[in-house]
């Protein structure tokens, strides 16, 4: 907008000066007239003459008037240059401010991505070691051992839950997990996950992570569920429970296996209170 305002006003400008052009030409004609008639004003005013005269004051009137619509277009075209300007600025400023929230959000992105690298996590090697113990044992035998209600023919999400809760304890788990409203439904675990922006690309799991899988290929991620161990090679390996004949057993998947569908960030950053 303030470009064509500044076409508009740079347009009435060039008709003004051609106006003012031809005003002036037609004043030096009138002018080199009144000089051949300055003789003649004193001796003999006649007709001729005062025609002559008249159409100098007329010229002179046209002149000033052209002046005067050259000087208004170039206001106008210095107030829309000064808008045009002010515009630019704002935008400028605008288009900082955003490269300003990118590089913020990069800047943040990257300090978690680093955290995560480096914080040690021994709580999640023990339930990871605790896991491990009931290899090959079924849901009446991790049951028996661990706390928790367990759902039979579903208890994959139970397995997690009771694994985490004994070996970490339920304080030193993130508040997006505890204040899950089912931690026994895969749903539930990823709405909330979601909800609290704790979902993290595979590639990115650390051990501990919870993983969820997609066997429909639905992209909803809430089939199964089970605990990270490891992501190396580009594969992911885990340990989960009610699978390979409803026992607790080991997997490893391709990173990009359509069935992996996205984990879930378990560090223990965020306490309840």
């Amino acid at each position: 907008e303030a470009q064509k305002a500044e076409d508009s006003a740079q347009e009435a400008l060039n008709t003004a000066i051609d106006a003012l052009t031809e005003a002036t030409q037609n004043l030096e004609e009138a002018e080199k007239t009144k000089e051949d008639l300055d003789t003649q004003i004193n001796e003999n005013c006649d007709e001729a003459t005062k025609e002559a005269l008249k159409n100098y004051d007329t010229a002179k009137q046209t002149l000033d008037t052209a002046q005067t619509e050259v000087q208004e277009a170039t206001n106008t075209k210095l107030e829309a240059m000064t808008k045009a300007e002010e515009s630019l600025k704002e935008n400028q400023a605008k288009l900082d401010e955003i490269n300003a929230l990118i590089t913020q959000k990069e800047g943040e992105e990257e300090a978690s991505k680093l955290k995560r690298e480096h914080s040690a996590g021994p709580n999640f090697e023990d339930a990871i070691n605790l896991a491990k113990q009931f290899l090959g044992k079924g849901m009446s035998a991790v049951q028996s051992a661990l706390e928790g209600v367990f759902h039979s023919g579903v208890w994959c999400a139970d397995f997690v839950r009771s694994i985490m809760e004994t070996a970490i304890g339920k304080e030193n788990l993130p508040d997006w997990y505890n204040n899950c409203e089912n931690k026994s439904y895969c749903p539930s675990i990823r709405d909330a996950a979601k909800s609290a922006n704790a979902i993290i690309n595979p590639k990115d799991a650390k051990p501990g992570d919870i993983i969820l899988f997609d066997w429909n290929h639905g992209g909803n991620g809430d089939d199964h569920i089970g605990i990270v161990t490891k992501v190396e090679n580009g594969k992911i390996y885990t340990i989960e429970g009610n699978t390979n004949n409803s026992v607790v057993a080991e997997h490893e998947y391709d990173i990009n296996s359509s069935a992996v569908s996205f984990c879930c960030d378990m560090s223990n950053d965020t306490k309840v209170s």
